[in-house]
């Protein structure tokens, strides 16, 4: 089987009573016949000013973790969140932003770690320059690193950034 994650909007069948714009997912088995119940599957989040299209790595116990962007304050932040074999959200009601303070946060990248957690790297603009930032977050959805910004390599000067950034695999420290 496998879980698809999509976006969607009020003026659209799956989203037509209250949300500007919404994140679902739907998990499907082998052979096509939907798990969840919902025809459109469960609301991950519901957003006044749309979600992007997610990124998504296996949790390990048949769910999933999401990474996504969203137009929040004037910007464009990053929230991550977990969905469980049954689609209920594991991290709460409400998605868990990857850093604070809110900043423009772009590019996502997202990895299971093979513990029930993620690592996640976004570009981050600080005024000056992107760079790139990563946080681990575990199954609870607990960020693991004190500091959001672990890993800050310079980027380029001004406003323009990087297209992407991609994780190959993660794998847990054995120490």
């Amino acid at each position: 089987g496998a879980i698809f994650t999509w976006n969607a909007s009020a003026d659209s069948n799956y989203c037509p009573e209250a949300c500007a714009t919404a994140l679902f997912a739907q998990r499907i088995d082998a052979g096509g016949a939907l798990l969840w119940p919902v025809k459109y599957g469960t609301r991950i989040l519901n957003g006044d000013y749309g979600p992007s299209v997610p990124r998504v790595a296996p949790d390990g116990a048949g769910g999933e973790i999401l990474v996504f962007s969203q137009f929040i304050g004037g910007m464009i932040d990053a929230y991550v969140q977990a969905v469980d074999s049954t689609g209920a959200s594991r991290w709460g009601s409400q998605a868990i932003p990857v850093a604070t303070p809110l900043a423009e946060r772009r590019a996502l990248a997202l990895a299971a770690d093979g513990a029930g957690g993620a690592l996640v790297v976004w570009q981050e603009f600080d005024g000056y320059a992107w760079r790139v930032r990563s946080q681990r977050f575990d199954p609870l959805g607990t960020r693991q690193w004190a500091n959001d910004n672990v890993i800050s390599v310079p980027g380029r000067p001004g406003g323009s950034s990087t297209i992407g950034l991609a994780l190959s695999r993660a794998i847990p420290n054995p120490c």
